[in-house]
């Protein structure tokens, strides 16, 4: 009988550990590495369909969410790649609402990168670009976040 589910995590790995009443010897763990999910997605990026890359931009998103409290240089990696490949599709003339929030996403979490390290001035210039995107695009979750580090700034 299930007992115990217990999540962990560190700056790449999160640990699940699933146990039975009062036995550890027969604990389950079950790790994830965001490297390992990520890596893959950058080696496959050129050549690939629309729909694809939208994808591997929002994963790549994601991770960097996920990474932007615990291990902020790998976060601004990954959303200055995602910023980069979205603002490629949109400079090549797609203009969908999924890779314009992308693209406000990565914005966001560069300037929630920057507030953690102190650049108010340039988290607050990304911070007004996401919101005009989350603007345009009628996403309130977006505008709520890009409100929060308004405040924050």
């Amino acid at each position: 009988m299930l007992c115990c589910l217990k999540f962990s995590g560190c700056t790449n790995t999160i640990s699940i550990v699933v146990s039975q009443c009062g036995r550890s010897s027969s604990a389950i763990v079950v790790q994830f590495h965001f490297m390992n999910i990520y890596k893959p997605l950058r080696n496959t990026i050129g050549g690939v369909s629309h729909w694809t890359v939208e994808e591997k931009i929002r994963t790549i998103n994601q991770t960097a969410w996920n990474l932007r409290k615990t291990d902020i240089p790998q976060a601004l990696q990954l959303a200055s790649e995602s910023l980069d490949m979205s603002r490629a599709l949109l400079s090549s003339g797609v203009s969908d609402a999924s890779i314009q929030r992308e693209f406000a996403t990565a914005l966001l979490i560069l300037s929630t990168c920057d507030i953690r390290l102190s650049k108010y001035p340039t988290a607050l210039d990304k911070v007004q670009e996401a919101l005009r995107y989350f603007e345009e695009i009628n996403d309130d979750y977006g505008r709520m976040h890009c409100l929060k580090n308004t405040a924050t700034i």
